[in-house]
């Protein structure tokens, strides 16, 4: 499909059928969210997949009850880091033998004065910004596969936290069911070019 006809089928699917994603498929969509970009290239994100139906029933309940939770194949959980330390110095690692020793030297500059300019608050907030990012990918390539999604901001993330027993520094923000829909999309509405462009 043309991108612009994937973007235009996708919606936010209410309930799902149960059946299961085909492995390539799954791999696939793990790959489009790998290659998703991020501010100065630091993938500022965890993601959790679940797909085991008691799991998913247990965090259904802490979705509000929410359908798409326990009838989705899979769960993909978006998880904000506390600090983008630990992620800059890996990349820094690998990117040490990528680039040219001086291209290298600004890259490597570039990040730290980023880092240096943000406390612990803002590096968390960046983190929550970017993972949108990674969520759109899924989506997307899950259409463009054939199944659907949705984005959902309604859960407890603490509720979340203590089912999937996450490390404390990582912080569940929007979670994506994904799998064979079981219901169809309906009309969309989005504002004109000329109330979003100015």
């Amino acid at each position: 499909m043309e991108v612009l006809d994937v973007i235009r089928k996708r919606y936010a699917a209410k309930n799902f059928s149960g059946e299961k994603i085909k492995d390539e498929d799954l791999d696939k969509m793990k790959e489009a969210i790998r290659l998703a970009p991020s501010s100065f290239n630091w993938q500022p994100w965890k993601i959790k997949i679940v797909s085991d139906k008691e799991t998913l029933d247990k965090l259904q309940i802490a979705s509000w009850n929410q359908p798409q939770i326990g009838t989705a194949s899979h769960l993909f959980i978006f998880c904000a880091m506390d600090s983008l330390v630990e992620n800059n110095d890996k990349l820094m690692g690998k990117m040490r033998n990528m680039l040219p020793a001086e291209q290298f030297e600004i890259y490597n500059g570039m990040t730290s004065q980023a880092l240096s300019s943000m406390d612990a608050e803002a590096q968390k907030r960046m983190s929550e910004r970017e993972l949108f990012l990674p969520a759109a990918h899924l989506s997307l390539s899950a259409t463009d596969l054939g199944y659907a999604s949705c984005h959902i901001g309604g859960f407890v993330s603490e509720e979340y936290r203590k089912i999937l027993d996450l490390p404390k520094n990582l912080t569940p923000i929007v979670i994506v069911p994904v799998g064979v829909p079981a219901d169809e999309g309906g009309q969309k509405y989005r504002f004109p070019e000329d109330e979003v462009f100015f």
